[in-house]
């Protein structure tokens, strides 16, 4: 096989014939091994050029590692994976080295050296999996791979910035019962300092408040229901999380529709008393306080986390900080959309701040149930109303 060599001057890309570990630092992550650029070493944020490799979505990685591993457990299926922006590659190479369960593993970016290194990395890993290294864009790797025989088990959207762009040629390319994963960027869109950019790219208004986090994650889920629905199929979210300046989905691709009709709605904000709720239909008048609110949708209203597959993904090898954020959805599947936050609670009601704990406790003792969330570590979830939380809380 023909491996060449990179040398990068004055941000000029030249291949030659030979690879040479001089043009490259070879880094561990988990167990893998790989190559990335020398020149991109201890640089933040990461560079696109020469090749793109980010340290920091480490913990992004050990969870689909993860979830991949659970959810063929759970089906007990090999997996055949795309990483559509593979950069250099970690993440297909962590996978064809923690995942026993996949076996066909296919890596495609547009950029020549990302390839190249991703290429290197393989070899030095002495991959025995099937794997296939692509050189196209993105929605036309898809769209190659659309026919029932070629379509994926999982796909992994990972771009900079909003991945709406390859939700159409993602469903096309997935297989009923198949995952998808997405990584949005645009956290600020999509967590409401930019509502009219969010109605622009998602089709949806954000809503920038204390349980912004979730109203991104619900709209990136709206957003592929969306897409899914337009071919007469449906999503089952699988799992979410936010960290950083990124926000993450998982969902599984189901044969009908009807998930679309049940579990597209809105959510209804109250800026003066903190009143929130799902709604079907537009309404900005609180049923509290009649006061004027702010709509958020259309968007995902339905469950956002899986409790099969994030039950059998813990019984997998996994991190313990994994371990933790999965436990943690696990507790509050059950609970109502939004979440409140101590601090604003206090604000709102000219009370001195609980802790979470101390609030959770009250509202159990008072015969609800309440939960920690995983989008904020002074949140919690609950089925009591807002008046009821009042009522105790005061």
């Amino acid at each position: 096989m023909l491996r060449e060599k990179l040398r990068i001057k004055n941000n000029e890309i030249k291949m030659f014939d030979t690879f040479d570990e001089d043009d490259a630092v070879l880094i561990q992550e988990s167990s893998t091994e790989f190559y990335i650029p020398k020149q991109i070493v201890n640089i933040t944020p990461p560079p696109k050029i020469p090749a793109f490799y980010n340290s920091l979505a480490k913990f992004k990685r050990d969870i689909l590692i993860s979830i991949i591993n659970g959810s063929a457990s759970l089906l007990d299926l090999k997996i055949k994976f795309a990483d559509v922006m593979c950069g250099v590659g970690v993440t297909g190479l962590r996978i064809a080295n923690e995942s026993p369960n996949v076996d066909t593993i296919i890596f495609n970016d547009l950029n020549p050296v990302a390839l190249k290194l991703t290429e290197n990395s393989i070899l030095k890993n002495n991959i025995k999996k099937k794997y296939q290294i692509s050189k196209d864009d993105a929605n036309h790797f898809l769209s190659q791979h659309s026919l029932k025989e070629k379509r994926f088990n999982f796909i992994d959207i990972d771009p900079f910035g909003t991945p709406v762009p390859y939700l159409d040629s993602s469903i096309r390319a997935l297989n009923i019962n198949g995952i998808i994963s997405i990584t949005a960027t645009d956290g600020a869109v999509l967590c409401g300092v930019y509502p009219k950019v969010a109605l622009r790219k998602y089709g949806s208004r954000s809503l920038h408040t204390e349980y912004s986090k979730e109203i991104g994650v619900r709209i990136l889920f709206g957003s592929l229901a969306s897409a899914a629905a337009r071919y007469n199929l449906g999503i089952d979210p699988v799992f979410c999380h936010v960290d950083k300046h990124y926000l993450r989905v998982y969902a599984r691709l189901i044969s009908h529709f009807s998930t679309f009709d049940q579990f597209m709605g809105y959510v209804f904000h109250c800026l003066n008393c903190g009143f929130r709720s799902c709604i079907d239909q537009i309404n900005t008048i609180c049923n509290i306080c009649s006061s004027n609110g702010l709509i958020a949708g259309p968007l995902w209203v339905g469950p956002i986390f899986n409790k099969e597959t994030i039950s059998q993904t813990l019984k997998q090898d996994i991190s313990t900080n994994v371990s933790n954020l999965l436990t943690l959805s696990l507790d509050e599947i059950s609970l109502p959309p939004t979440y409140y936050e101590t601090d604003n609670l206090s604000k709102i009601l000219n009370i001195s701040s609980f802790a979470v704990s101390d609030i959770i406790d009250r509202l159990i003792s008072n015969g609800f149930t309440s939960s920690r969330t995983i989008f904020s570590s002074k949140g919690f979830r609950t089925n009591a109303t807002f008046s009821e939380i009042k009522k105790i809380l005061s």
